[in-house]
């Protein structure tokens, strides 16, 4: 571009300037109540806003994650001081879903843990 071409569009895009300053904004604000306290925060639609609370998913009930040596060490006393009742723990085992220990979904074994443990008894 030329020296006069940006020196017109630099003369233009002022006018354009001083013109829109007169003018009220497209959608204005409306000025709030007396005794109202003032909004505080970010403006609605702006960048990185914080989805409101109702709208972000609940938390979850989080089921804890056993690890095998956990559940191992549940069942083990069981089976150590009767042997006969590895059979049961087996059962117990399939009954929340695995083939063995480390196949108990993590779904299921807090459940499994809380059965485990009335064996005890």
């Amino acid at each position: 571009m030329s020296k006069t071409t940006l020196l017109a569009l630099a003369a233009f895009i002022t006018s354009l300037a001083n013109d829109s300053e007169g003018t009220p904004a497209a959608t204005p604000t409306p000025d709030p109540a007396p005794g109202d306290p003032p909004k505080r925060g970010r403006p609605p639609g702006s960048k990185n806003e914080p989805k409101p609370k109702e709208e972000q998913a609940p938390a979850e009930e989080t089921t804890k994650k056993f690890t095998r040596e956990e559940l191992m060490a549940v069942v083990s006393p069981l089976m150590k001081a009767n042997p006969s009742r590895k059979a049961e723990v087996a059962a117990l085992i399939k009954q929340h879903g695995g083939t063995c220990l480390s196949d108990i979904p993590a779904e299921n074994q807090q459940a499994f843990v809380d059965d485990a443990e009335a064996l005890q008894l």
